[in-house]
C-alpha cells in the first residue's frame, strides 16, 4: 500500500489543534512517500496509522535529517485517503485536498 506524509512548512510549523476543514494546503509539504509491503491496498485502519506515527515519531525516522517528528496537524495519505493526526486518534479529511509543495529533500522510497 502506498503511503505519504504530509507536514506544516517550517515556517508554518505550531502545534495548536487546527480545525480539519480549514486545512490550507499550502501550508503543507510532501516529506516522505513509500509502500508498505504487505498490507492490502484496502486495509486502512487506525493500527497502519498508529504504526506510522511511531514510525515517523522516533528519533531514528527516516526524515530525521530535514523534517520534525510526526505530529498534530501532519497528515497520512494511505491510497487516495488523507488523514490529520489530532491531540488523540486520526481524522479523515472528508473533502478532495491537492498538497502540491515537495520538500527538497522528500524522500521516495519504494
Amino acid at each position: 500500500m502506498k503511503f505519504e506524509i504530509y507536514q506544516r512548512k517550517a515556517d508554518k510549523a505550531w502545534f495548536l489543534q487546527l480545525n480539519p476543514d480549514d486545512i490550507r494546503p499550502s501550508d503543507y509539504e510532501k516529506t516522505y512517500e513509500g509502500n508498505i509491503n504487505g498490507l492490502p491496498d484496502n486495509q486502512i485502519d487506525v493500527k497502519t496509522l498508529d504504526s506510522l506515527f511511531q514510525l515517523f515519531n522516533s528519533d531514528d525516522r527516516p526524515t530525521r535529517n530535514f523534517s520534525y517528528s510526526l505530529s498534530v496537524n501532519d497528515m497520512i495519505k494511505l491510497n487516495d485517503q488523507i488523514f490529520i493526526c489530532l491531540f488523540l486518534g486520526w481524522k479523515k479529511i472528508e473533502q478532495p485536498i491537492a498538497i502540491t509543495d515537495i520538500n527538497e529533500n522528500c524522500i521516495i522510497a519504494h
